[in-house]
């Protein structure tokens, strides 16, 4: 009892923050709002594809059919459920390229005070919740960003050509969509591209509006969590999905602070540091002083993929990426046995049961 009564003393003075560390609001502002209310007005109108077939639905009436016909579950103010297979989107990846992700989860919620209506150079136009995700460029990489946080001047992914004569926007989806939305059976493979790299176009208004409509929607989508509305306009949209990419680099106390680290000779620098002098093939070979590397070095679950929350599965999936996994464990050539050992240490460390796929 004495150890068990020390383990949690210990515990509760490593989980304990100083008086004015911004706790609350740093958590409100990480899973609240921005975590949860990332969705677009009942009327916008996105692009399907259901058994092979592709339409245009509104998001709103295309939601509340599948929430009336499937099992729902409550997650704060959101009505969440788990969408049918066989429906698809077209979403943006990391290359640019649009191809179909199968929707993995449709939800609800009560619409806000007021939306965002932002209007591209062309006057494509979308409206959405202040918190809801966009994919933009910062510094030539795609990027999620909160909508209230973009700027006249940023870019939005976008395919297709708006008309000039017309308020119609022509989208190169073939051979899935022709022109007006009329269907068409679609042949192409999933994993080829359906509309080649995405147009940036250029923001040139942002404004508050208010809506008719009593809720506004939000799609999860499989991959990057991005689809595309049936003006073009390629939006990152996740509600009850919360993600926390994985990072895997070393950060490295630079300029003034580093320098008061090396004047004050401080006790406990902000950033230890060690260097080991390597002998044999370790010194000579790359793979034999990763090895060694590995050894010394914790390896955390965030810096080998991306972690994302199934709120209405109650599931945590892990999404581990291959190329980081052949770093940690150079030795292993089966990515299958090193899954399966990260398997087993999650399993060992909090007594839950994992399943691969």
């Amino acid at each position: 009892m004495d150890e068990i009564a020390q383990a949690i003393e210990s515990r509760y003075q490593d989980s304990r923050v100083d008086a004015h560390d911004p706790v609350g609001t740093v958590s409100a502002q990480s899973i609240g709002e921005p975590g949860t209310q990332m969705s677009i007005d009942a009327d916008e109108s996105i692009i399907i594809r259901r058994d092979s077939e592709t339409e245009i639905v509104e998001i709103g009436s295309f939601v509340d059919s599948l929430l009336h016909s499937a099992e729902t579950h409550q997650f704060q103010d959101h009505e969440v459920a788990l969408a049918p297979s066989g429906i698809q989107v077209p979403s943006l990846g990391t290359d640019e390229c649009v191809r179909w992700q199968a929707i993995e989860e449709v939800s609800r919620h009560a619409m806000p005070d007021e939306l965002l209506e932002i209007e591209l150079r062309s006057g494509r136009s979308i409206r959405a919740t202040k918190a809801h995700s966009f994919v933009t460029l910062r510094d030539d990489t795609v990027t999620p960003v909160a909508g209230e946080t973009l700027d006249i001047g940023d870019v939005l992914p976008t395919i297709g050509t708006q008309r000039d004569d017309t308020s119609q926007v022509k989208l190169p989806l073939q051979p899935a969509l022709t022109d007006g939305g009329s269907t068409q059976s679609v042949a192409a493979s999933d994993s080829q591209p359906i509309a080649g790299s995405v147009a940036w176009e250029e923001i040139v208004s942002i404004k508050p509006v208010s809506s008719e409509h009593s809720y506004v929607y939000d799609l999860s989508v499989a991959g990057l969590e991005t689809f595309t509305t049936a003006t073009g306009i390629v939006t990152h949209n996740t509600m009850n999905t919360f993600h926390y990419a994985g990072v895997a680099e070393i950060d490295v106390t630079q300029g003034l602070p580093r320098l008061i680290e090396l004047v004050d000779a401080r006790k406990t620098p902000d950033t230890p540091m060690m260097t080991v002098y390597l002998e044999d093939e370790y010194a000579t070979e790359a793979e034999r002083a990763h090895e060694v590397v590995w050894q010394m070095e914790a390896t955390k679950i965030l810096a080998l993929g991306d972690i994302s929350t199934n709120v209405a599965d109650f599931l945590v999936q892990i999404n581990l990426n291959s190329e980081t996994l052949d770093e940690r464990w150079p030795a292993i050539d089966n990515v299958e046995d090193v899954a399966a050992e990260i398997a087993n240490t999650i399993e060992d460390s909090l007594g839950v049961t994992t399943s691969q796929s």
